[in-house]
């Protein structure tokens, strides 16, 4: 709009507007990204209390914990299709309507174990959607705070797994285990109302065009890059979460408190890099060299806990520091893109793909275990995911856009 042809009041309203519109938008990023795990943080502390409810069998445990990062997958490769048909903003309510549904008919309607998995599918699925169309919402409405805003969705992430896992078991055993579940979907319905009021009609024209930058995001190589970073970190990331204390408590023989206190430290240091880790890339002229640090600290990491299990503290930091692939993951979206139409094209192929390669950790790890009959097996496999993260990072951080990728093909 040509403010210098309005009215002098309009020309101050035009800012103010904007103003307005950018922040609704910062408080709706950053409820939005406090539900992208408070469903599954809600859920594992009291399998317990639930198990008392249902007759849930180890293997339909299993399947549920494997749930998340396969709807993540499966419902991340649909929100670029969600988008193009609603519209971004629309897409982000339904998504978080979406985990309000599950947690609500997780809480009050399931009756069997079967029925728990179908609303937890439901709700993982939103999840999944608002995972990839969040960093669209920062290249539309914040485009000079992508590292800042990368940042912070990823602390608010990390602080709404953090507070179920905290108040899940007291909120359960005061109220039951249903209240403690269905209490969250209060928070899905509050991120879901700005981006209800932030809502603006997309054209056939624009939708057309960003289905075809779907596509070519699947054929650029830079893609395929940012992939190996992201789901090498996830695949890390869910392993060692799976896995630590049992991997402790046999090799370092430590009690399942203190390994349990070790995991609590991963997870920090997570919550720590994600400060730094954004910004540093959005200003760095070098940001290989990032990688190249989350993919030394993930074999350092790995590797010590195999050899010398008794001084874990010296290895889960630095293991910790090596997930910090896949906040790179998430902030080289936005770089690599001009677009929110881009950055939903590279985040549906990133995430999706990413997702289903990590589900595949925890088992894996648990697999190669059971075969070799100890642990340096699976540390060496995760060192070696730590070097092909190394190996991707230089061809993830090149200068390019996706954009001008599908400029030079037409």
């Amino acid at each position: 709009m040509n403010t210098r042809l309005l009215p002098p009041r309009a020309q101050t309203a035009v800012p103010t507007r904007r103003t307005a519109h950018s922040l609704l938008a910062l408080i709706g990023i950053l409820l939005v990204a406090a539900n992208l795990r408070a469903a599954v943080a809600a859920l594992s502390p009291i399998y317990d209390l639930i198990c008392k409810s249902y007759l849930v069998s180890p293997q339909a445990q299993g399947v549920l914990g494997s749930l998340p990062a396969l709807a993540f997958s499966v419902f991340g490769c649909c929100a670029p299709a969600i988008n193009r048909r609603l519209g971004l903003e629309r897409g982000i309510a339904l998504a978080m309507l979406l985990v309000c549904a599950g947690d609500m008919g997780r809480a009050w309607l399931s009756g069997s174990v079967w029925s728990l998995g179908m609303f937890s599918l439901i709700a993982l699925g939103g999840m999944g959607m608002a995972n990839v169309l969040l960093p669209a919402t920062i290249k539309r409405y914040l485009p000079q705070r992508i590292g800042a805003m990368t940042a912070a969705y990823c602390i608010m992430s990390a602080v709404g797994a953090a507070a179920p896992s905290l108040l899940a078991v007291p909120v359960a055993h005061l109220f039951g285990w249903r209240v403690s579940v269905g209490a969250w979907s209060l928070l899905a319905v509050a991120a879901a109302l700005p981006w209800l009021l932030l809502h603006r009609p997309r054209t056939a024209v624009r939708g057309a065009r960003d289905g075809g930058l779907a596509r070519l995001a699947l054929r650029w190589p830079q893609t395929w890059a940012l992939v190996v970073v992201f789901a090498g970190g996830a695949w890390v990331m869910y392993a060692l979460l799976a896995w630590l204390p049992t991997m402790l408590v046999q090799t370092a023989h430590v009690a399942p408190a203190h390994a349990g206190a070790m995991l609590a430290l991963y997870s920090l240091v997570g919550l720590a890099h994600n400060l730094v880790v954004p910004n540093l890339l959005a200003t760095t002229r070098r940001p290989e060299r990032v990688v190249m640090v989350a993919a030394a600290c993930t074999v350092a990491g790995t590797l010590g806990l195999a050899y010398c299990p008794q001084l874990a503290l010296l290895w889960v930091i630095p293991a910790g520091l090596g997930a910090m692939a896949i906040t790179i993951g998430l902030t080289l979206i936005n770089l690599r893109s001009r677009t929110e139409s881009g950055t939903t094209a590279l985040s549906g192929v990133m995430q999706a793909i990413g997702y289903l390669i990590a589900a595949s950790g925890p088992w894996m790890t648990g697999k190669l275990h059971a075969l070799s009959g100890g642990w340096l097996a699976p540390c060496w496999l995760m060192a070696a995911t730590g070097v092909l993260i190394g190996i991707a990072g230089f061809a993830a951080t090149r200068q390019g856009f996706l954009e001008d990728r599908a400029a030079q093909a037409q």
